[in-house]
């Protein structure tokens, strides 16, 4: 077609198309330098890195970096946990206290902060983290699930002695103590990649996106079980009251 058209069009045209790639590429380069491939996952599968989001086993919890990044100490894992429940904690991991990222730790937890409507989780702890981690995703994944929304979530956060992606410290593997249904987690770190203070540009802070997050519900076995044990009651309660008749 273009041969077909005079030298000054093919020329126009030829350069409007130069100019439209140059533009995909410099937005593409951009794209690419404003929005690291930093991503921390939290699963109970090293092979289930995705959902929306994943349903975790407390009993068998990973939190991993997805790429070829390494991270520094500490490692911070975030649980949020509906407003009234009993305090989690996490067992297997070494903890630390002190401030890091800009939050204090006393005994390796920090639990000053509550998640409520129009938040999301790293913005109420100061930490430049992915926004979709936040109240109306929580309490959505809730309601389609059977789970009762709470009114807001306690954030506990827990500075854990650990480096992600190093030699030593590939993935960490914890469980979840206390756990109740509709709790959440998530995580944050910090690269070794470079000599920005942390938390102060996504350049260097790992986060964990609503896709990789996880939820702790009820397990169907153990509802299955809960489920089997009521009718053997009721059949129980049955037998009783048939050998016992009322008598007017």
């Amino acid at each position: 077609m273009l041969k077909s058209m005079p030298s000054t069009y093919r020329a126009v045209i030829l350069f409007a198309l130069a100019g439209c790639l140059s533009l995909v590429c410099t937005y593409q380069i951009k794209a690419q330098t404003t929005i690291p491939d930093y991503q921390v996952f939290v699963s109970s599968s090293l092979t289930v890195t995705n959902g929306d989001p994943n349903i975790i086993d407390p009993t068998s919890i990973f939190a991993g970096i997805q790429g070829n990044h390494q991270a520094g100490t500490p490692l911070l894992i975030i649980v949020a946990t509906p407003t009234g429940s009993a305090a989690p904690s996490l067992s297997n991991v070494s903890l630390l206290s002190g401030t890091f990222d800009g939050l204090t730790f006393v005994s390796g937890v920090n639990s000053s902060h509550t998640l409520s409507t129009g938040q999301n989780v790293y913005t109420q702890l100061g930490l430049p983290g992915d926004a979709s981690q936040s109240f109306v995703n929580y309490t959505g994944f809730d309601s389609t699930n059977g789970i009762t929304a709470p009114s807001s979530f306690t954030l506990y956060v827990f500075a854990v002695d650990y480096a992600l992606g190093t030699t030593s410290c590939t993935t960490l593997h914890f469980d979840l103590e206390n756990s109740v249904a509709g709790t959440f987690l998530s995580a944050a770190t910090c690269s070794v990649q470079t000599a920005n203070p942390c938390p102060q540009t996504m350049d260097n802070f790992g986060s964990t996106p609503f896709t990789v997050g996880g939820a702790v519900v009820p397990e169907p076995v153990s509802m299955l079980l809960f489920g089997t044990g009521l009718v053997a009651m009721g059949a129980k309660l049955r037998r009783r009251k048939s050998r016992n008749p009322v008598t007017v």
